[in-house]
């Protein structure tokens, strides 16, 4: 039974390992819900932030996505899959927010990456 590329990564999304790979997607949506409407400048200062803190606890991790370190495709994959959605656009950049579906998937992999990323998921 075939399965649309959309439909391969949300379940993926849905079902995330225990890897980097989850937990920087995790740790991407986590920066783009604490910061409503951010902008990709704003989502690279704030997600390198993040990493520090994850570091002095597991310097093991390193942010990667699986198309690769380009932040800008990861978000335009999860637009893509209704996860994330443009709330305007500044210096002809879009800026982003999480969609309500974006907020659940959030929620579903929290426990499952707390063993990465540790006390970032309470933040």
């Amino acid at each position: 039974m075939g399965h649309t590329k959309g439909e391969r990564i949300w379940k993926s999304l849905l079902n995330p390992s225990s890897n980097d790979v989850a937990a920087s997607e995790w740790l991407l949506l986590h920066t783009i819900s604490k910061n409503h409407s951010v902008c990709l400048n704003d989502i690279r200062n704030k997600i390198a932030e993040k990493w520090e803190e994850v570091q002095k606890n597991n310097p093991d991790f390193y942010l990667t996505w699986s198309t690769g370190y380009n932040i800008e495709k990861e978000l335009m994959r999860y637009e893509d899959i209704g996860i994330l959605e443009i709330t305007e656009w500044k210096n002809e950049k879009p800026c982003w927010t999480l969609t309500e579906r974006g907020s659940r998937i959030l929620d579903d992999w929290k426990t499952t990456v707390k063993k990465i990323l540790g006390s970032v998921t309470e933040s």
